[in-house]
């Protein structure tokens, strides 16, 4: 089995700025909306992101099967650069 550690570089913006309008901005807890998608190459009963923001903790986030073969998930992350990988 082929095994491969990936990078993630997560990056957003502070959308709740209104410059526009008079009103207050909400507040923004600097935490970036982000997706996992994966499509392994064979059928498997399940797949699981490891990565340092769970502590390498493979019961932490497992991924829902949206559609035969595709599996994602996502989460709130601070930017910045994180290590990760999927496990089947």
């Amino acid at each position: 089995m082929t095994r491969f550690l990936l990078l993630l570089l997560v990056g957003c913006a502070d959308h709740t700025k209104n410059t526009d309008s008079a009103e207050p901005a909400s507040s923004w807890d600097g935490l970036c909306e982000t997706s996992f998608h994966y499509s392994p190459s064979s059928t498997v009963d399940g797949v699981r992101l490891v990565g340092e923001f769970n502590n390498w903790d493979s019961s932490a986030t497992p991924l829902d099967e949206w559609t035969e073969g595709q599996w994602s998930t996502s989460m709130r992350l601070p930017p910045g650069t994180h290590a990760y990988r999927f496990v089947e």
